[in-house]
């Protein structure tokens, strides 16, 4: 009963609302439908004759639209029907039904010939277009959009906007949201309705989820699409060509559906397009699902202007252990009130946002049911409105099931209480300070404490910790201070005292991971001795440019740690550690030089880049310094893409090379190191069959490069399942040389003699890409010397 009160609430609010004047005009509105059955028409055609405005009826066939001056003429039309045309003469006349005749198509006969008309027909659309296209330099017009999110049960969200468009041939799309709306579960901030972002059918590329497809009006798209003539419909007394489009290239994303043209005019009227199989995601998307539709209108002049836009997808997410509800969502868009040719201001151009919120008239109060340039609700629409409050969060909308689905939940949902033991640490443990565990052969374990706390623009660290087999305490402490933060530079000073163990060599695996590899009984990777620091230096940034550089001054100590080694694994069958190699002692003064362009953390392949960094480093016998040298190293990542570039994520090729050389008496612990696998972890830029540890050298060149051809391969021999679980194949290769300059006598402190690779190593292979989404395995084989490998790491996703 109570859905009844509000269903006929609704009703009534639809019609008592159909006489209400506007602010600059008047608001027309009523019904599309068809005229012997009543079943509404949706997305149907209304134009005001003589100008740039219209709008669709929704799904109900409802339809609003302002009219600025009266009388007008108003025009309704749906494709296969006859339009119809009314004069608007007082506000008396504001509520209008249309009832539309369908139109009944009457053929001559058809001469059937060898090459389908339908290639004939779409050749005149695209030369109509490319003529009439070029004359279009910008256009402003008024847009409505509004989003619908779904779970597999009902609505989830809603939201609204109202917004100046803006498209210049030369400088793309500008947005300014004036008004929104949503459902009281969304927050300001992810209200993302627009319309400078949705496809216009009539571009030649066409932008879909990161995809560029060629669309059905592109110079060359009889080259990359069949098109079938399969039908044919009326409006009006006008012959509409139903046309079939299908993909001629299997391996190149691009749309399948019909597209409707208007004889004569030679023109798109409609279009009904999904993207193809190509078109996928990588996991944990499982499916995927998306349908366009879209009509254009010249509104009795030269140009086809989109009148709208309706989104319709599906999109289902899985992975182990967790299984998220089927995420359904839709988007309708009306486009009117076009004004071609005209002055754009400059300003919005010289701005990069996409989407300017005009802050000014930005609000909820406008959007109600009465504004005329909105698509009337859905009744469906209408009660997620009344229904949906703050508590039905898109969290609990799509709350995922599996045995990891627990970590998603969260306090409340999880029945979570205050005793919980990670509210405890939270409690015991200070803000800033953090625990520090490590292992290895030489210290043992190592438990400590970490601490830092920022103050202003200060920032504080200490840290200390013992270890109990070598038995020695690490301890420090350091100050960084931003002085300098403008637009275009960021400057900090840095001070920094250290007593603790260091790694005899520079490596990209983290000690955390060694300290798994050597618990689990496999070969300690890194050598060590300790080190008595005092570091000073500067940074400057220049975020602008993504450069990076630093000066810093260094006073080192630096001894031999024990060889008395641990020989402890969790399992208790590791082999016997070898020992660790004593260091060429004395005292470090060194002054060095970082530079960085575009630098970032290392992560592992997971995805590649464009880098570069360059290290200077002097030491010399005027500084009071034991050791005389100077040392330089380059290193530089490159990344770019091959084949099928028209994907989201197209074939790439990523190369690395590094260099190192040094000159004068350099100990042995400023090495320089090629890395190789990690007890079977072989991660992109080391040298796959190169095991145990790496190679070092006071000189040294490496290059490594791998090509990922993605989903490709599976594609080509028919694995789809392979290719939809995101299953892709890689081809790599590398090679690398260290060698060592002799060490003066007075610094030869023992027999160790540092591993170089004694001669070129090089080595190539293949590798399966994100098996299980999670995983990366290789195949290596060694080309200098007899030897295969096999090696896992993390999957390279982009």
């Amino acid at each position: 009963m109570n859905f009844l009160l509000l269903f006929i609430c609704i009703s009534f609010f639809h019609s008592s609302l159909l006489a209400e004047p506007v602010e600059n005009g008047w608001n027309l509105q009523g019904t599309v439908k068809d005229l012997h059955s009543g079943e509404p028409l949706p997305s149907a055609t209304i134009m005001i004759e003589g100008s740039y405005s219209g709008t669709i009826s929704n799904q109900d066939g409802y339809y609003s639209i302002e009219l600025n001056e009266l009388p007008a003429r108003v025009i309704v039309r749906y494709l296969g029907y006859h339009s119809e045309t009314r004069t608007i003469h007082s506000a008396n006349d504001l509520e209008q039904h249309f009832y539309l005749e369908p139109a009944l198509l009457e053929m001559d006969e058809i001469i059937v010939t060898d090459r389908d008309p339908a290639l004939s027909i779409m050749e005149r659309v695209i030369v109509r277009k490319q003529i009439w296209r070029s004359a279009l330099e910008n256009y402003r017009s008024e847009a409505y959009t509004r989003q619908v999110l779904e779970n597999d049960t009902s609505i989830v969200s809603i939201s609204e906007s109202v917004s100046e468009a803006y498209w210049d041939a030369q400088r793309g799309h500008r947005e300014v949201i004036k008004y929104d709306k949503r459902t009281s579960n969304l927050d300001d901030a992810i209200n993302f309705t627009g319309v400078s972002y949705l496809p216009n059918f009539y571009d030649d590329n066409i932008e879909i989820a990161g995809f560029t497809l060629v669309g059905p009006t592109h110079p060359q798209a009889l080259r990359y699409y069949h098109f079938s003539l399969e039908d044919y419909m009326r409006l009006d007394d006008d012959l509409v060509y139903v046309i079939t489009v299908e993909p001629r290239r299997q391996l190149q994303p691009a749309f399948r559906g019909t597209v409707y043209v208007l004889s004569g005019e030679y023109a798109l009227l409609e279009v009904e397009l999904e993207p193809n199989e190509v078109v996928r995601f990588p996991p944990p998307v499982r499916g995927f699902d998306l349908k366009y539709e879209q009509q254009f209108s010249n509104f009795g002049g030269d140009y086809w202007l989109p009148v709208d836009m309706r989104i319709n997808g599906i999109i289902n997410v899985e992975m182990i252990g967790l299984r998220f509800p089927t995420i359904m969502f839709s988007q309708i868009s009306r486009i009117t009130d076009y004004e071609v040719n005209t002055i754009l201001p400059d300003t919005l151009f010289e701005q990069d946002q996409l989407f300017i919120v005009d802050k000014d008239t930005i609000g909820e109060q406008t959007l109600l049911g009465e504004n005329p340039i909105r698509v009337p609700l859905t009744i469906e629409e209408e009660l997620a409105y009344e229904k949906i409050d703050s508590t039905m969060t898109l969290e609990r909308a799509f709350q995922p099931t599996g045995f990891l689905a627990r970590a998603f939940l969260d306090d409340e949902d999880s029945g979570s209480r205050p005793g919980r033991v990670g509210n405890f640490v939270n409690r015991i443990i200070p803000d800033g300070l953090s625990p520090v565990f490590h292992y290895n052969r030489v210290d043992g374990f190592h438990l400590g404490l970490a601490y830092r706390k920022s103050i202003g623009p200060a920032s504080f660290s200490a840290l200390s910790g013992y270890n109990t087999h070598a038995e020695t305490w690490d301890y420090g402490g350091g100050l960084e201070f931003n002085w300098l933060n403008r637009h275009a530079i960021r400057s900090d000073m840095l001070f920094e005292y250290k007593n603790s163990t260091a790694t005899r060599y520079d490596s990209k695996y983290h000690t955390w991971m060694n300290t798994i590899v050597t618990l689990s009984g496999f070969q300690d990777y890194f050598d060590y001795y300790r080190n008595e620091k005092i570091r000073a230096g500067i940074r400057v940034d220049f975020p602008g440019q993504n450069i990076t550089t630093g000066l810093v001054y260094s006073d080192e100590t630096h001894t031999s740690q024990t060889d008395d080694v641990m020989n402890y694994s969790l399992f208790g069958w590791n082999r016997m550690r070898r020992p660790n190699p004593a260091i060429t002692e004395g005292n470090l003064r060194a002054v060095a030089l970082n530079i960085g362009i575009n630098r970032q953390p290392d992560n592992f392949g997971i995805s590649g880049g464009r880098s570069a960094l360059f290290h200077f480093e002097y030491s010399g016998f005027e500084m009071n310094s034991d050791y005389d040298y100077l040392r330089l190293e380059t290193k530089l990542n490159w990344n770019f893409q091959t084949f099928y570039q028209r994907r989201l994520l197209p074939n790439t090729l990523d190369l690395q090379f590094s260099a190192g050389i040094s000159d004068g008496s350099m100990p042995i612990q400023r090495n320089f190191s090629m890395d190789g696998s990690l007890s079977g972890f072989t991660p992109f830029g080391v040298l796959k069959t190169r095991r145990g540890i790496p190679y070092e050298g006071s000189r040294y060149w490496q290059v490594y490069g791998e090509h990922n051809f993605r989903t490709i391969p599976f594609e080509l021999l028919g694995l789809n399942s392979l290719a939809d679980r995101g299953w892709s194949v890689i081809l790599f290769a590398g090679a690398g040389e260290s060698k060592m300059n002799s060490i003066p006598v007075h610094f030869e402190s023992s027999q160790f003699v540092p591993p170089t690779s004694n001669g070129i190593h090089s080595e190539a292979g293949i590798s399966l890409n994100s098996i299980f989404g999670i995983m990366r395995i290789d195949f290596a084989n060694r080309l200098d010397e007899a030897g295969f490998y096999f090696g896992v790491s993390v999957p390279r996703y982009f």
